[in-house]
């Protein structure tokens, strides 16, 4: 099984990062604690004339809305790394298989680059069909741009190595805020990889 690292340990132990990587750790976590800390809660207060109920049933649709975008960064994220395993470990039992599997890793990394280099149109259009249409058309663009920042951001932490990922386990729990539910702490999952078990962290 996995070893796991809480966030409040703040990174996976890696003593050393190339600040010139746009997609590096720290940057992802900071990308993330952005989206918790400033974009959400701007986006809340464009709806904060509803009534209670209303307010809960926004609110519980976009925790909903959050963990769908997960599943198919996920999945999205899994074809593409299985593409790579099929193009550089064709033959399970070819010699150099570590210096293949480096080069793995590397391709990998190039990958992660290039989910960060895509326009925000294109997550965009990913994303609206899971927005709907209940609410004036400024205000679902927002939520539109942020649903399109949140995946993005979900593809650079799964293609990350070791990979990153929200804990999801306890967001059901009622007396948890929103934003506890819709931006648990990240965990790293702990496992190298290799062309037996190239991990999938959505299934962690």
């Amino acid at each position: 099984m996995a070893t796991k690292i809480s966030i409040d340990l703040e990174s996976s132990g890696v003593g050393f990062e190339d600040l010139s990587d746009p997609c590096n750790e720290s940057r992802l976590r900071e990308m993330y604690d952005s989206m918790r800390i400033k974009d959400w809660p701007k986006l809340k207060r464009r709806f904060a004339n509803m009534d209670e109920k209303e307010r809960q049933q926004f609110y519980d649709n976009h925790v909903q809305t959050w963990k769908r975008l997960f599943d198919m960064a996920n999945n999205d994220v899994q074809h593409s790394k299985e593409d790579l395993k099929k193009l550089f470990l064709p033959d399970q039992q070819q010699a150099n298989k570590g210096k293949i599997l480096q080069n793995l890793t590397a391709a990998t990394h190039s990958l992660q680059v290039a989910f960060s280099l895509r326009s925000d149109t294109y997550y965009q259009d990913i994303v609206r069909p899971l927005i709907g249409d209940g609410c004036p058309e400024e205000e679902r663009m927002m939520i539109i741009e942020l649903a399109a920042s949140f995946f993005k951001l979900m593809c650079l932490m799964l293609l990350h190595n070791p990979p990153m990922t929200p804990d999801w386990r306890e967001t059901e729990r009622p007396d948890l805020w929103t934003e506890e539910r819709m931006f648990p702490p990240i965990i790293v999952v702990m496992k190298l990889v290799n062309d037996e078990d190239w991990s999938n962290p959505g299934d962690q």
